[in-house]
């Protein structure tokens, strides 16, 4: 677990790619791990055991500013043992003197629609100040979603497939009939982009109907990383990125962030596709600092 952490330290003292080696390989195509996600949430689908979240906290000051993290293994804060970008923001506003509660609820896989149910069961009980959503690439490149069904992950169907036949599923409403059939219902004619989008879009809806202040992050991606795939493939997915891109572009707004652009020049952050080194996610927090001292200021009279 600690392999993660000395690699970052070797890359920011200059050491290149083709130097680092982990018992006899090279880091290209090392799998990412994370803390253990085996808890099982009936909405979210797999979560682990501290409900989802992550806290870092420095008051346990009632009105205390609190922050809201989401989005999948680039804001898991378990991921291998490398400070996450939701503990470094907490830290720099702790250096601040700010009286600081972050809940970092990034886990590994999610995409936004898990996001999307998560603010609304879990989020609001929080009732924090800010949320941040960091996400994009799950979404677009896939992470085990029903396709066309996207709020529904690979194994729901499966799972409740096996709990019909042996008979667990009843309604109750009709003196325990027995349920025949799974319907996954109305067909989404959206293409990934369009449903990100349009899960980010009710998350700041939701957020704004409760006086919350909502922040969407399309998180930065390596292009280079997805050449293995074929050439439809790779045309497909850049597509549909550069389509998120444009949307937020060409709908200018003070929630809705483009990030893909945040490493140029310090590509070698990354380590995959998606995922960068502890450097990384300090370029990631503090590119969020001024919207989050932005709420910050609003509110710093009744904090």
């Amino acid at each position: 677990m600690k392999l993660r952490r000395q690699q970052g330290e070797l890359i920011e003292l200059g050491v290149s790619d083709s130097q680092i080696f982990w018992g006899g390989r090279s880091r290209t195509g090392f799998v990412v791990g994370g803390g253990l996600q085996d808890a099982f949430d009936p909405i979210l689908g797999y979560t682990r055991d501290e409900s989802g979240f992550t806290i870092f906290s420095n008051s346990d000051d009632e009105n205390v500013f609190k922050i809201a993290t989401l989005g999948g293994s680039t804001s898991d804060p378990k991921l291998e043992n490398i400070k996450s970008w939701s503990e470094i923001l907490y830290e720099k506003l702790s250096k601040m003197g700010i009286k600081v509660k972050v809940y970092a609820g990034g886990l590994s896989g999610y995409t936004a629609a898990q996001e999307c149910l998560k603010v609304i069961k879990d989020v609001l009980v929080i009732s924090p100040n800010v949320v941040i959503s960091y996400s994009g690439v799950n979404d677009i490149i896939g992470a085990g979603d029903v396709y066309n069904h996207y709020f529904l992950r690979y194994y729901h169907p499966k799972l409740v497939n096996k709990m019909l036949k042996k008979g667990y599923i009843k309604n109750e409403i009709s003196g325990n009939a027995p349920i025949k059939r799974l319907d996954l219902g109305l067909y989404d004619p959206s293409d990934k982009a369009e449903f990100w989008i349009k899960c980010e879009r009710i998350m700041h809806s939701v957020c704004e109907e409760f006086s919350i202040d909502f922040h969407c992050c399309l998180q930065a991606i390596l292009y280079e990383d997805l050449e293995e795939l074929n050439q439809a493939e790779y045309e497909h997915y850049i597509n549909l990125y550069e389509k998120c891109k444009a949307y937020i572009n060409t709908n200018k707004s003070n929630w809705f962030h483009d990030f893909t652009g945040i490493f140029y020049g310090n590509e070698k952050v990354f380590f995959d596709k998606c995922h960068v080194i502890e450097k990384g996610n300090r370029i990631i927090a503090q590119n969020m600092m001024p919207f989050v001292l932005e709420s910050y200021n609003k509110r710093k009279g009744k904090l």
